[in-house]
């Protein structure tokens, strides 16, 4: 029986801006650029210097690599308000690979704090999604064994990290197939 859910924030909550930006130069999210997000995420180097290893790698400014990045993003409010039933019935978790301070000032700014129960965000713990220890970290904090947990993410290679610790992964397109995923699942 499932008593927990968490949802990843990029791509299922709001637009990823960074995954958006590289599309729009066609790069890949490969190499430096791979590299580059992983060490920010993991809160090895802030935003700034995570901008500037993109202008380096690209002759784009930063800030107006930043303007690119926030063009256009959006946030799914149905989700948000799927979170909101779900968590009549059960806890719900945020588990997110950002960078410092960057999502809680997002989630403080559009007051999103309050459709969950848990929040934790890679940089803040110094791990990263797929590793197992960043789902243990989630775990531990909500309360949950792995088998009573839903896992919602955008990433295969996240579902298939959340799976391998034992955890339900539902991979996310859009807010119908998510209703029907969940519902499959028995959850209410």
């Amino acid at each position: 029986m499932y008593t927990a859910i968490i949802f990843d924030f990029f791509d299922v909550i709001r637009t990823d801006a960074y995954k958006s930006w590289l599309a729009l130069h066609d790069y890949k999210l490969e190499g430096e650029f791979l590299s580059a997000v992983q060490k920010q995420d993991r809160g090895e180097i802030d935003v700034d210097e995570f901008l500037a290893i993109l202008s380096e790698l690209t002759g784009q400014k930063a800030q107006e690599i930043l303007a690119e990045m926030e063009a256009g993003t959006t946030i799914n409010y149905e989700v948000l308000d799927l979170a909101e039933t779900l968590r009549k019935h059960y806890k719900i978790g945020l588990l997110s690979n950002a960078p410092k301070g960057f999502l809680r000032s997002l989630l403080q700014e559009h007051g999103l704090e309050k459709y969950f129960d848990e929040i934790v965000i890679s940089s803040e713990v110094g791990l990263i999604k797929p590793d197992a220890e960043m789902f243990h970290h989630i775990l531990q904090k909500m309360g949950a064994q792995p088998a009573n947990v839903v896992f919602i993410d955008d990433s295969p290679k996240n579902i298939n990290g959340a799976a391998a610790v034992g955890i339900t992964g539902v991979l996310f397109t859009d807010i119908k197939q998510l209703k029907t995923d969940l519902g499959v699942l028995g959850l209410r």
